[in-house]
């Protein structure tokens, strides 16, 4: 959409957005309904609503079929434009097909219904302006000139013909049979204006009314024998044509198989992919079927990749996204109160290894004390809320939830043991502190086996210099120490099972990050190898070997080192598993996030296009195809046109433009105006045409008058309105909403307080409409400098509505009924600046105190002459008011002919 900016000659004021968008080479339809003003006063508005949505949904299925979008309906009335949003080659012999289909499918709802109606259908050809404008209650909707030639076409048309401009009988090509147009065109004034040449296309019998193509026309015998050959070719290359399609799919599933082969962690090792994401690595093509895919499915395995892996390093394992690795590391781990009964039990399992091969000594029984001590402390800190939960009774006010300590310190401890699987650093102080105390009890033999071994030397020795000298002693009585070392250090390979256990514990936690478990055995690894080459070789050269033929210090070095690889494996699979996991489900919650906002778009989007309580029912019940509507005994109903503005007198095409940027601002500021009207009874914008402001009052489901075709459904009245004012301005001068907001409240009050909160529709559509003449006059009297500034044309009729939702596709809310058509001819037959009323509604309103003149009587359509009235209103724009509430002296309307239904 584009974005137009208001004209410069207009006097400066906030930008105010008009979202419309310009085509060109498109063809507008217009179709009414022959007869229907006389309908609505000879048939009940239920038999009524229900011929329009047989119709009208005929007409939206033949819409679809040609290609043709429809636009919106008024009343009888439904418009369409071929050629948006996608440019149709043909769409003038398109709409000329849906034309003709109209006028055939109206006339088989005339013979199975018994009804005297028909089509009377204008088209032309040309450009068009299309969009939303207002702030509240948006339709898509068209404008141009040209929109106003195909209007024309239609009111100065033929029933059961189609009327067709010059400009769109050129687009056809000479395939339909046409006739002169009609006399009333030819003194149309705005046809005349910009010399239109019309013509009449009658329906033939056997019309072809398929959608339009290069031979949309040819005869039927030539069809037949077209039909016929493709079948035959089809026959005969089914066969061909499968193998083709096999071997395609074939080919496409290597590829794929090939595609999810290279994905895999453990595929084919590539170096200079190791260090970086798998969305990097997923973008560069390794191999020749690479590039050929990603033409094919490229954004779906973009969007699979994002989804599976994202931003996540294949050698480090670590998410390229700082705030994901954050987030990742402090989930809490579930599992942690495991982990640290299972370091107790390991911890047990060591120095059970070490007692059993004769280990003593007082180093050794203090520190196996202390970190016994230390790990059975982890145990109920990790375990005291599990076991809370488990055997505590659920709480009275919510039986979901546990009920937590009351006792002060019980609460501070079952608080901490639930922090505590959510912080990552005190996991990983926990997990630092159990597997250093499982590395040193496991070392700890041989740290008491070397003490105790110096002090045996040290009394047995005879030369003290000798004796200070471990190495030069074993060389030299190496025969002397070796029942020595039995005594003391007989199985070097107890230490490293202990030392095989510490590592299997160390890759046992979860929630560690798996660099930090795999820096720990590598530490671990790298001290014990140390350990057997340099400072305690002498130790591990009398043990005994794996392999005969291999040096015993090599296989306690090849065991501790293949343990620390296979525990490293198995935990970078379960961390690659759990980051997996943890990436679909943040790409779920982004999903779901992203839904519930779509969600709640579309909902204050269809609130903005339907009632609130329609568009509840829409969402909740998902109605598509079905027909809703509601029936009232009494709604008022208002018809306001914008006249006498300059500006409206010529649409041209180079101040088109121009002119909806003023009908945009004048429409705000009447919805603004809705937004803070504070009526007992809430006003219902039900849609905008052209320069025309439709409203009705009353249409309320919760009023004991009303009925709906959802037995069902209940509605409470009273409901909070919701309405869009992004694209609309607050006011032109630089004063801001509530400045506005509270003008019109404090006029409204003073003008009329008393009657604003009465309970009658017909007054409160009377007050809006004198609201909307104020706001009217304020926005010309700030923007145009001109004497005869813009004027409301008003027509007003209360009486028995339907309204509900009609057709089968883009629900649009409409009313209707004797009153609407009534409403409209008041409005049309209506005088600028003034308000006309129908004798019913003059009745009720000088029932209150309002003064209205009799204007006489005037022809309406299909109704002959009836009188009319004209509201009293003052200069100021107030209407004149009764000094006494005695009306049987009035000359017009006696007292027992005043009715005032609710």
């Amino acid at each position: 959409m584009e974005c137009i900016e208001l004209d410069p000659s207009f006097k400066p004021f906030p930008c105010s957005k008009l979202y419309v968008q310009k085509h060109t080479n498109v063809t507008i339809l217009y179709a009414d309904v022959v007869n229907y003003t006389h309908m609505t006063t000879q048939l009940p508005v239920r038999t009524l609503v229900d011929v329009l949505h047989e119709l009208f949904v005929k007409f939206d299925e033949a819409s679809k079929e040609f290609n043709v979008l429809r636009i919106k309906f008024l009343g009888d009335c439904y418009y369409c434009v071929s050629g948006v949003p996608v440019r149709n080659k043909y769409h003038a012999k398109s709409c000329v097909n849906l034309g003709l289909r109209m006028i055939k499918d109206i006339r088989d709802v005339r013979m199975s219904r018994d009804l005297n109606i028909d089509m009377r259908i204008g088209i032309h050809s040309g450009s068009i302006i299309s969009g939303v404008i207002g702030a509240c209650k948006w339709q898509y909707d068209i404008w141009s000139k040209d929109v106003i030639i195909a209007n024309k076409m239609e009111s100065t048309g033929e029933a059961g013909k189609v009327h067709v401009t010059m400009q769109t009988l050129e687009l056809l090509d000479g395939e339909y049979i046409f006739e002169e147009g009609t006399p009333q065109a030819k003194e149309d004034p705005i046809l005349v204006k910009h010399n239109i040449q019309t013509f009449l296309i009658v329906p033939q019998p056997g019309y072809d009314d398929g959608p339009p193509g290069p031979s949309s026309r040819m005869s039927s015998g030539v069809k037949r024998k077209t039909i016929k050959k493709e079948r035959s070719l089809v026959t005969r290359n089914f066969m061909q044509n499968s193998m083709e399609q096999f071997r395609e799919i074939m080919k496409l599933t290597n590829v794929e198989m090939a595609y999810e082969l290279e994905r895999m962690p453990i595929g084919r090792f590539q170096f200079n992919k190791l260090f970086s994401s798998y969305k990097t690595y997923m973008q560069e093509p390794s191999h020749t079927s690479a590039p050929a895919r990603t033409v094919e499915n490229g954004p779906r395995c973009s969007e699979e990749d994002t989804n599976r892996l994202d931003n996540m390093s294949p050698f480090f394992m670590c998410f390229e996204n700082k705030r994901w690795e954050l987030s990742y590391l402090q989930e809490p781990d579930l599992m942690l109160k495991y982990s640290v009964l299972m370091s107790f039990i390991v911890f047990v399992c060591i120095l059970l290894i070490q007692i059993l091969n004769d280990a003593s000594g007082i180093y050794f029984w203090l520190l196996n004390g202390l970190s016994g001590t230390l790990l059975l402390a982890f145990i109920p800190i990790t375990w005291f809320k599990k076991v809370w939960d488990v055997y505590t009774p659920y709480s009275i006010d919510d039986l979901l939830r546990v009920r937590k300590p009351q006792s002060r310190v019980m609460r501070i401890f079952y608080d901490f043991s639930n922090d505590i699987m959510s912080n990552f650093v005190i996991r990983t102080v926990i997990y630092l502190i159990t597997i250093g105390l499982l590395v040193v009890c496991s070392l700890m033999y041989l740290i008491e086996c070397n003490y105790d071994l110096l002090e045996q030397t040290s009394t047995t020795s005879v030369s003290p210099p000798v004796s200070d000298n471990l190495t030069s002693l074993f060389q030299e009585n190496q025969t002397s120490l070796d029942p020595m070392a039995k005594n003391f250090c007989t199985n070097p390979w107890s230490v490293t099972q202990c030392l095989t256990l510490a590592i299997g514990m160390a890759f046992l936690f979860l929630r560690i990050h798996f660099l930090l478990k795999a820096a720990v055995g590598l530490l671990i690894f790298f001290f014990y190898c140390w350990a057997i080459f340099d400072e305690l070789y002498y130790y591990f050269d009398s043990s005994a070997s794996m392999n005969p033929g291999l040096d015993p210090k090599v296989s306690h070095l090849m065991l501790i080192l293949f343990i620390v690889i296979i525990f490293h494996w198995i935990d970078r699979q379960s961390e690659y598993i759990a980051r997996t996991d943890y990436n679909w489900k943040q790409q779920l919650l982004k999903q779901k996030e992203e839904a519930e906002v779509t969600k709640q778009t579309n909902k204050i989007l269809v609130e903005n296009i339907l009632p609130t309580h329609v568009a509840e029912i829409y969402i909740n019940r998902q109605l598509k195809n079905e027909f809703y509507n509601e029936e009232y005994e009494n709604v008022a109903v208002m018809f306001a046109t914008i006249t006498n503005m300059e500006i409206n007198t010529d649409i041209s095409v180079e101040n088109e433009k121009s002119v909806l940027k003023v009908l945009n601002e004048i429409i705000c500021d009447f919805d603004e105006r809705l937004q803070y009207f504070d009526g007992y009874l809430k006003v219902e914008k039900i849609k905008v045409a052209g320069w025309t402001y439709m409203a009705a009052c009353g249409l309320d489901p919760g009023r004991c008058d009303s009925s709906s075709s959802l037995s069902g459904y209940r509605s409470v009245s009273g409901m909070t309105r919701t309405s869009l004012m992004t694209n609309g301005r607050r006011s032109l001068n630089p004063r801001t909403s509530l400045e506005v907001a509270h003008k019109a409240s404090t006029s409204t009050r003073s003008n009329s307080s008393s009657s604003r909160h009465s309970n009658n529709v017909t007054i409160v559509m009377a007050e809006f409409a004198l609201e909307l003449m104020r706001v009217l006059r304020d926005f010309s009297n700030e923007n145009f400098k001109q004497t005869s500034p813009g004027l409301l044309r008003v027509g007003i009729s209360h009486g028995k509505v339907m309204a509900g939702v009609v057709g089968s596709s883009k629900p649009l809310y409409d009313i209707w009924g004797n009153a609407v058509n009534m409403a409209s001819r008041m409005d049309s037959t209506g005088r600028p600046g003034r308000i006309q009323v129908t004798k019913a509604s003059a009745e009720v309103l000088q029932s209150y105190g309002y003064q209205c003149d009799y204007r006489g009587e005037i022809f309406v359509k299909g109704r002959g002459k009836i009188p009319t009235y004209f509201l009293k209103i003052g200069s100021d724009l107030k209407f004149l008011k009764k000094a006494s509430c005695d009306k049987a002296g009035n000359g017009h309307v006696p007292t027992e002919h005043i009715t005032t239904k609710l």
